[in-house]
């Protein structure tokens, strides 16, 4: 992973005031990949976070489907209220392809009457498709066609949750106590703290996202880019387009 020369503070480009759309395929990603942004930024932005899927395949046990995705939809309210969220923000979308296994147009339409429901400034999207069970990719696919139906062009922002970006342009440095509230809320989803279908060795998310989050501030401090000591961890992102710098401080587009 490397940062790229022209990475930009979030934080400090952010604006307040602005509508932020949070699109996460699973009930838990959004948390993981970004929930020290979503703490940080709920404070002065108008934020929706959208639940793709209800993820009850994530589930272990022997419980029927339906309690299955009841249990997943108590964890993410709860992670939410932890972050400052609550019901209002949160939308489970509950996409067919998820059960049907192939991506179809009422996807796509689901998705995109969300997005000219809320009409955001800003979306966050998980930006990887290497996910164990694919999920990631399939919701990746469906926003790319949902996006291309739009009449209006928001800025898109993605996150990272299993895989490492190879490079990022965008980043949100935080201290002890957002890490915390970042570990709380990814506990949350108990369900999920030792991940039923990797294939690598993660004991939890929580413990690697310390790990990672720690990692990424220590890079961001050896290029210069990070002065603040109190900032011990960091959040990364990717611009899409790649060019941060033209978001400037992410006004509306004229």
């Amino acid at each position: 992973m490397s940062v790229k020369k022209n990475s930009l503070n979030l934080l400090e480009r952010l604006s307040c005031q602005k509508r932020i759309l949070i699109f996460s395929p699973h009930p838990d990603d959004d948390c993981i990949g970004m929930g020290s942004a979503i703490f940080s930024l709920s404070q002065n932005n108008r934020i929706k976070t959208v639940y793709m899927t209800s993820g009850w395949r994530g589930v272990g046990g022997n419980i029927t489907v339906s309690e299955k995705k009841l249990l997943r939809k108590k964890e993410a309210l709860e992670a939410c209220r932890i972050l400052g969220l609550n019901k209002k923000h949160i939308k489970f979308l509950n996409l067919p392809f998820y059960d049907t296994g192939k991506i179809g147009i009422r996807d796509v339409d689901l998705l995109r009457v969300e997005i000219e429901k809320f009409r955001p400034q800003i979306i966050f999207a998980c930006g990887e498709s290497n996910d164990p069970h694919r999920t990631h990719g399939k919701c990746l696919k469906i926003l790319e066609k949902a996006l291309k139906r739009l009449k209006f062009s928001p800025r898109i922002i993605f996150y990272r949750v299993w895989e490492d970006f190879k490079e990022f342009n965008l980043f949100l440095p935080f201290g002890k106590k957002i890490m915390q509230k970042k570990i709380e809320a990814i506990k949350a989803h108990k369900s999920q703290l030792i991940p039923k279908f990797s294939k690598r060795d993660i004991s939890s998310f929580w413990k690697r996202e310390e790990k990672l989050n720690k990692k990424f501030a220590a890079m961001l401090r050896n290029r210069g880019l990070l002065r603040n000591t109190n900032f011990l961890f960091s959040e990364v992102f990717k611009a899409c387009p790649a060019n941060p710098e033209k978001y400037g401080d992410f006004r509306d587009k004229k």
